[in-house]
Order: structure tokens, then sequence, then C-alpha cells
């Protein structure tokens, strides 16, 4: 017995399916229950093809089945007029007949049959010769049930394009269309198979194959036909059959040969199949989508949502739809939707399909207003549809892309105001869900109808989600240009509260920009057209966002008064969401100005509130808030804790802006930690998820911080790579700010590997991108830049950005900056031969540094006195001795008292020579202070002199050291050689000759003089 239908020589893609149902086949030493295999799925996918492979395998190779095979083909969809199935009786008739039994022995009772039949193969197994069964293209159940064995020795394999859940002991192997791999394997082997293993244009032009077989649906029936099209002809390209397939007036014209067609295979399932899921299966493809809902397809059909969905599972147990996961969504292949299309505009009378899309587009503009009203407190309480936000959020997220192909389809049929009025619905919930290119394109949509449509309103609308479009997607210029045509539109239409909405909004990009003074312009126009509407009370959203540019500007008083009024005007009006995102901003603000408690109580109420309303995505940014409050008073445990539970918020909002924003801080967090690893592990991860997300600017920040902590474990090379992409990145999205950081840590990094030149020149562009954003953090760089310049004794060229630094930290309320760079400045203008200058910075440096070291700053002191070295230096190259003769002093008692003997000794020798020069440096100069002792007045004749003379106390202590022991010296040689003087003749003899000993040298430095 092996009647088996030959094999295919060519079988791909389906060895794991293979694999486990040759498993179900081998023979089991221990009692199981029957042993029924149903592969199952949708017409042309190989079910029969699989099964004859698995009985190849199991009787040729292994020898599992010595009783041989039974193998019938049911027939299961031949329609009436062919013969209509297989009776079971029929196919009993058969089997026994294979197996031996005379044919006038058997009954014509079908169960008689079958008892018969199963006694039959428990003989050949009980024999040891196991017997295979193949039911080949059953319809159902109750056609299969009869050719069962019921000895469990006895495997069956059963094919349907059923799903036969409801035969009894039988486990279900499904079977769809081929993986792309698996698709490309199959073609190529049938193609190597009909013409030769030298034939090669499949692996020639593997992407014209992929898009043949995509055509094919990855479809095995398809993929077969196409193979023998391109065997006719094998030196046709495969571009060739791909226009062929795109150009025929019906898909599946093309995938037919002979009396062999996909299309023939697809009506055999659809004769089969009753009015009414015969009328759903040829309206699913109106919808276009690639998946639908039961509400949805009701909508479609005209019927209530539990017959849709009783009709969908019908079809999907015919494996002419398939289903998700969870049950709830159905799709179609797209070679059957092509079928059913046709089968539509063949039989389409009585269908009531004419007002099917209006059908589905109403109810899905309708269900979207509802869920968007929970979204924002702006539209009320929310519509009854949904019970709160979590419904309306999670149905949104799962109709999201049936939405926006909604507005394309609107859009197409030229319903240019419900494609604008659903757009603008959408941008709301795909800019809170960081969808950038599902905004982008339905704003672009709604741009298209509106500019048809040429009504002003309309296009006023479509222009200002195209522009929100545009910030989000980090393309600030388009967004600009968009954002001001809105609301020259909405101003000519006489719609003042919406140019006022949309003037606000200009603020919020040119804010973005770092362009501040223009934002809060436009911001006040925002304020202006508010008042023209009749308002008589400010608008709490308009202020919100000016306030959040004054913030940014730094204006950090006037953010404050401005918000505060806000936070007030929502709580009147007990606007939870409103009332969460003012305290988030203010929160912001007092973080700024070092009001830590305000700002740590207004952060954790924000918190609170958004927890609230289920908003995950602004809980998160608040909570990252938080963090980084935490980390700037040195709180890392808790920053940490509480940035975790940021990103925590964040994925479970589904929002990875959000998280790669948390990830972002936590690294941030570790690195203040010392936990560097960790640190660049998490950036690392920051960074992929905001690549995925399409978050370029995210994902430059992320790279930035990354190339500081590459650069910081010794690998300075990665790091330049890092700091170059983003920077890169940040030229892309417009941020002036981030072009700075990034400028930054290249230049850490170059120096790192000395390129001095390119280091500096990075410094330069870092500096001016802070400068034109009107950030502090220019001054600062401004000073690496001067002081690296000093480094190199590149004096002159170091004088600007050290003077640029000083004057911006001014500007700014800084000065205390500004006390590090004073004295290199001061440096720099000495070594470039501008000593007057040189003087104030110095000067100043001293003073400053001076107050620091009294404070106990130790660097600072040392800094000090180097200052007054400096000092006493540059009044020598002036000519002021005693200015100098007072700076040496000064320098000599700051390292004295830091016990610092080195400078301390190089200050001394200054201050001896500079003593010398001015001729107080023996008993001139202790003469000249103590008549400025006892005579005060005498200092106003020459006040630089008389500093000077005060200061003459300042000597060096070891001359005292060095009298004492000559003195010593001279009082032991007069006690050995005058052994009787009395004392007071031993100390006049010491006197006389210490006396003696300083005239020589007073005469001995007068003489070098003269000379």
């Amino acid at each position: 017995m092996r009647g088996l239908p030959p094999r295919s020589g060519t079988f791909a893609g389906r060895t794991d399916q293979l694999d486990r149902l040759v498993t179900t086949l081998a023979p089991h030493l221990e009692p199981i229950d029957a042993s029924v295999a149903a592969v199952v799925g949708p017409p042309g996918v190989g079910k029969t093809e699989l099964v004859l492979q698995a009985a190849d395998r199991t009787i040729r190779e292994r020898g599992w089945f010595p009783g041989g095979v039974l193998f019938v083909d049911l027939h299961g969809y031949r329609p009436d007029e062919a013969g209509g199935p297989m009776p079971p009786q029929r196919a009993l008739r058969s089997f026994l007949t294979a197996l031996g039994v005379a044919p006038e022995h058997l009954p014509d009772d079908v169960q008689d049959l079958t008892r018969l039949y199963r006694s039959a193969l428990t003989a050949y197994a009980d024999r040891e010769h196991r017997v295979l069964v193949i039911v080949d293209n059953a319809a159902s159940a109750e056609q299969v049930t009869p050719l069962l064995p019921g000895d469990p020795r006895v495997p069956a394999l059963v094919t349907s394009r059923h799903i036969l859940s409801d035969l009894a002991n039988a486990t279900l192997h499904d079977v769809g269309p081929l993986a792309p791999e698996g698709a490309l394997d199959l073609l190529r082997a049938e193609l190597r198979r009909k013409r030769g293993p030298a034939y090669a244009l499949i692996d020639e032009d593997p992407e014209a194959a992929a898009r043949i077989a995509d055509r094919c649906g990855h479809l095995p029936l398809a993929l077969h036909i196409v193979a023998a099209l391109l065997a006719d002809t094998p030196e046709r390209p495969l571009s060739a059959l791909i226009c062929e397939l795109d150009s025929a007036d019906r898909p599946l014209d093309a995938l037919e040969r002979g009396t062999r067609g996909v299309r023939a295979a697809f009506a055999l399932s659809y004769a089969k199949l009753p009015a009414d899921q015969a009328r759903q299966f040829r309206l699913l493809p109106l919808s276009i989508y690639d998946g639908i809902s039961a509400e949805a397809a009701a909508c479609l059909m005209d019927s209530s949502v539990d017959q849709a969905r009783n009709l969908l599972r019908a079809l999907a147990r015919a494996n002419l739809v398939t289903t998700d996961a969870c049950g709830d969504r159905w799709r179609m292949h797209d070679l059957l939707a092509s079928y059913a299309e046709e089968c539509r505009l063949t039989e389409s009378e009585g269908d009531g399909d004419g007002d099917a899309l209006s059908r589905l587009a109403d109810y899905y503009h309708r269900t979207a207003v509802a869920a968007v009203s929970h979204l924002s407190s702006a539209h009320g309480d929310g519509d009854a549809l949904f019970e709160d936000r979590a419904p309306a959020l999670a149905w949104l997220d799962r109709e999201r892309d049936n939405l926006v192909t909604t507005v394309r389809l609107a859009e197409y049929a030229e319903a240019n105001a419900p494609c604008v009025g659903l757009a603008v619905i959408l941008s709301l919930y795909l800019t809170m869900r960081h969808h950038r290119d599902d905004l982008l394109l339905v704003s672009q949509t709604a741009v298209d109808a509106a500019e048809r449509d040429g009504n002003p309103a309309l296009r006023a609308a479509a222009y200002g989600i195209y522009g929100s479009a545009m910030r989000t997607a980090n393309l600030p210029g388009e967004a600009l240009d968009a954002l001001r045509r809105a609301a020259k539109l909405y101003r000519e239409v006489g719609d003042l509260a919406n140019e006022a909405q949309m003037l606000s909004t200009v603020g919020n990009a040119l804010q973005e920009l770092d362009r501040f003074d223009e934002a809060l312009e436009a911001h006040a126009a925002a304020q202006e057209a508010h008042r023209r509407s009749g308002a008589r009370e400010d608008d709490p959203h308009l202020m919100l966002r000016y306030g959040s540019t004054l913030r940014a500007a730094g204006r950090l008083e006037e953010a404050t008064a401005v918000l505060e009024p806000v936070l007030a005007s929502y709580r009147a009006a007990q606007d939870r969401e409103g009332q969460a995102t003012v305290l988030n901003t203010l929160a912001n603000t007092w973080s700024a100005t070092e009001s830590a408690e305000e700002a740590e109580a207004a952060y954790k109420e924000s918190v609170a509130l958004f927890r609230e309303l289920g908003n995950g995505s602004e809980e998160s940014g608040s909570l990252n808030g938080l963090g980084g409050l935490l980390l700037q008073q040195g709180r890392t445990t808790e920053a940490l804790d509480v940035l975790r539970r940021a990103r925590a918020a964040a994925c479970a909002a589904g929002d990875a802006q959000q998280e790669s924003r948390s990830l972002h801080n936590i690294g941030i967090v570790l690195e203040a930690a010392g936990r560097m690893g960790e640190a660049l592990t998490t950036q690392h991860t920051a960074r992929d998820i905001a690549l995925k997300d399409g978050d370029p600017r995210r994902e430059a920040e992320a790279l930035t911080r990354i190339s500081n902590l590459l650069r910081g474990s010794g690998h300075p090379e990665e790091a330049v790579g890092a700091a170059e992409e983003a920077l890169r990145l940040f030229q892309a999205c417009g941020g002036r700010y981030g072009e700075g950081e990034a400028l930054n840590a290249l230049a850490d990094a170059l120096g790192d590997l000395n390129e001095i030149e390119k280091e500096l020149d990075a410094r330069r562009l870092a500096a001016d991108a802070f400068e034109q954003a009107g950030e502090p953090r220019a001054a600062s760089t401004l000073g690496l830049l001067g002081l690296t310049l000093c480094e190199e004794r590149r004096w002159a060229e170091a004088i600007e950005p050290l003077q640029r630094a000083v004057s911006l930290n001014a500007a700014w309320g800084k000065e205390e900056d500004s006390r590090l760079l004073l004295l290199p400045r001061g440096i720099a203008l000495v070594k470039a031969g501008r000593c007057a200058e040189a003087i104030e910075p110095l000067t100043e440096a001293a003073k400053q540094l001076g107050e620091y070291a009294t404070a106990g700053d130790t660097e600072a002191a040392v800094d000090e006195g180097e200052a007054l070295l400096w000092l006493g230096h540059t009044y020598g190259m002036l000519g002021r001795a005693h200015e100098r003769e007072t700076g040496y002093a000064r320098a000599t008692l700051c390292f004295r008292a830091l016990g610092d003997r080195d400078r301390k000794k190089t200050a001394l020798a200054c201050l001896q020579v500079a003593r010398a020069a001015t001729r107080t440096d023996g008993w001139r100069g202790w003469l000249a202070w103590l008549r400025l002792r006892l005579l005060p007045g005498a200092a106003h004749g020459d006040p630089a002199r008389a500093q000077s003379l005060r200061l003459r106390t300042v000597f060096d202590r070891r001359i005292i050291v060095w009298v004492l022991l000559e003195a010593a010296s001279l009082l032991i040689v007069h006690m050995l050689t005058v052994p009787d003087a009395p004392g007071w003749a031993r100390l006049i003899f010491v006197s006389l000759v210490l006396l003696a000993q300083a005239g020589g040298k007073a005469l001995a430095r007068w003489t070098s003089r003269r000379q």
C-alpha cells in the first residue's frame, strides 16, 4: 500500500514544521491517545506537500510503517457540479479493499464500514505492520471522522482548509505562507530543479527576487507558478516579470498557468461559504487595513458587533482570515484580499457596500473624538464611550495604523473636511505618543487636502498640526514657517483665539532654537491676539507657555511671577492636568534658583497628579526633573531610585522618548557615583532606544555622555567618533545648546589625543554655539579655550577668549565664576607685552582669590600668591618700583601662611631684588620704616612708597638665624681668647664686629652701584 501522490523535489522553508510532524508519527512504547495530526491552513500554502514529505521520511527513511500507507483525497471543496466532496463510505470502501477485504464482504452502512476498517488496522498493528493513514483535503470533521483509526498505534494525517478544532483526539498544525527567506529558498530550488544548478538569477538579483516573492504573498502555490513562468524563458530578467505582475489588471491574472492558478484554489473555498460569510469576505478588503476589529467590521457590514464577530470567526475557521494572539483583530492575506475584491466587483448587487466605507470612516472619526477627549483637560471630562484615559489610550494604540490610513483614504476620496478634521484629532495623540512618522504623514495629508479645498479655516488647521509635526520631527525651520502661516490664516478668518494659540506655539518653537528674544515677542503677540478676541482674563495655556520660555531664557524671577497665577487659575478650575503641568514647570524654575525645598515639593505634587490622571509619560517627565534636583543636592541614591521609577512609568506608558531620557539621566547619576562601567552601558541603552524611536536629539544627548565616558576610560579615539556623531545629529535638529555640548566633548577627546589645533577649533565653535543660544556655558567654554592657549604659550591668542569669558560672566551675574580666569588673563597680557592692561585683572584676581582664601580655600590662597607675584613682575616692567615691592611682599606673606617654602623662597628672592632697586634693602629701609611708624603723616607724599615700607617687616627670617649664629660664634671665640673679660665687654665686641660686617657689605653694595 504505497499509493501516495508524488512529492515535490523542492521543499523549503518548513524544516521545523516537518520535524514536529514527523515526531507525532514516531512509534510509542507507552500507550497514548489516538495519534491524529490535522494540518490546516488556507489554500495554496502547501499542506499536502508537507504531509507527503513527512510520510516519505517516515516510510522510506525510517521504516516506521511496514504495513504501508493509505491515502485518499476527499475533494472537500469540489463544487457539486463537478461531483462534490467524496462521501466517507466511498473512501472507507477504497481503504478496506487496499487492506485486503474482498469487495463482496463490504457492508453498506457507514458505521459497519468504519468498525470493519478500524478492526483491520488494529490487526495490521498486532502483526507489527503499522499503517499510516493520510486523509487529504477534508472539508469538515464530519467528513473525516469515520476515516480515523481507533488504535493509537495507527497514526493519521489530515489536511484541511478549515481549522478542524472539533476533531476529537487531534493535534492541530497550522500552516501559513512562508517566511521571506523560505519563499526565496523555494523559488531558487524550484528554478534550479527545472533549469539546472547553473541557474543563478535569484542570487544575482536578490532584491528583485524578494519583490517577486512578495507579489506572490510568499504562497507556495503562487511561487511554483512563478517559477514555471520563469523557467519557460530562462534568460528573462526578473524585473520583466515584476512589471508583468504589477501591470496585470487583476493581481491574480498573472498567477495562472494552464489549469493551475491561485484564483481557482481560492474559488473552491469561497464557493463553500454561506451567504452571510461570503458577504463579509467580499466587504473586508474595502477597509484596505492590515487588521480590523470586530467593531469596525460591524460598521463595514452594517451589522451588530456579535454578528460580525461570529462571521469573522467562521472565516478564520475556513482559513480565509487570520487573527492575532488576542483574537480581537482580523486580517486577510493580500492575494485572498485581491480575490475578495474581484468577487465584490462581480457580485456586489444588494450587498449595501456603497456606503460601507463611509460607515467605517464615520466609526473611526466618531470613536477617535471620544478617545482623544480623555487625553487632555481642554476637552472636559471625556466622552462616556470610554470609562477613562486608560481604555481610550489603549483603543488609540490598537487602531493607530487604521486611523492614519483613514486620513489617507479621506484625502484620496477628496473628503477634505473629514480628512483635516480626523488629522487634527489624531495630532494630539500622535504627539503624545511620539509617533513622528505617522504625525508627519497625517499632517502632510491634511495640508494636501486643505490646499485642494482652499478653505482658509481648513488650511489654518492643517498648517497648525503640520507645524507641530515639524517640531516633533526636529525640523524647527519648517515648523516656524508652517505655524506662522497658520497664525496668519486664523487672523484672516477672524479666529483670534486660535491665532493666539498658534503665535504662542511659534514662541515655543523659537524657544527650542534658543532664539529667546524672538520667542518672547511671539508670546507677546499671542497675548495681544487673545485680548483682541474679547477675553477679559489671561489664557492660562498661553501664560504657561510664556512662563516656560522665560524660564528657558534664564529670567527666573519673571517666570515665577507668571507661572504662580497660572497655577492658582488651574487650581480654581480644578484642572488637575493643568496643575500638574505648571507645577512641573515651576519646579524646573525653582530648582534653577536654588529653591530646592519648593522645587522638590512641586515635583512630587506634579508626579502624584499625573499618576492620578494615568498619564505615565508626563509622570515620567516630572520624575526625571525630581531626579535631576536630587542629584544637584548630592542625594545620588534617592536620585537613582526616582529615575528608575521614571523609566518604569515611561515603559508602562509605551513612551520610548521618556524611557530614553530616564536612562540618560540614570547614566548621569551613575557617573556621578563613580560607577563608570554601568553609566556607559546605560547611556548605550538610552542611545539604542532613541535610535529605534527615531529621536535624534535624545540620541545625540546620549552620545555626548558616551563620548565623555569613553574619554574617561582611556578610549579617546572612540570618544571622538561618538562626539562627532552627536554633533551631526544636533546640527540636523537645530539644537545650538546640544551642539555646544557635543563640541566640548569633541574638544576634550581631541585634547587627549594631543590634536591641539582641532581641539581649539572645536572649543571655539562650542563657545559660539553656547553664546548664540544665550547659554552661560559660553563663558566656561571660552575660559577653557583661553587656558588651553595659555598652556600652549600662545599668549596673544588667549587674551580675547579670556576677556570674553569674564565679560559674559559679568553680564549673567556670575562674577564669581571669573576668579579662576582673571589670573591667566593677566599673565597672558603680561606675556603679550600689554603690562598696563594686566594690572587690573591681576589686582582683581588677587582681591577675589584673597576672599576665598580667607574662607579656607587653600587652592585660592595659592593662586592669590601667584597673582601677587605676577603683579609684582608687572609693576616692575612698568617701572613702578614701590608697587612691585609691595606685590612681592604680599606674595611672600601668602606663601609663608601656606607653608609653601619653595614659592616663599621665590617671592623673597624677588622681594630682595626689588628692595635693592629702591635702596630699601638695608639700614636705609629700616630707617624709613621707623620714620613712617613715628610720623604717619609722611605717607601722604608718596603712598606707593609708604605702602611698600609698611611691609618692610616682611623679610627673609633666615637672616635673624644667621645673625644669631654669627653672634654665638663670635661670643665663643671671644670667651676662648679673652676668658677674663666681663660680659658687657663681650657684648660690645660682638656688636661691633657685626656692625663692621654690615657696614662692609653696605659699602660693597654702594661701590657696586656706583660702578
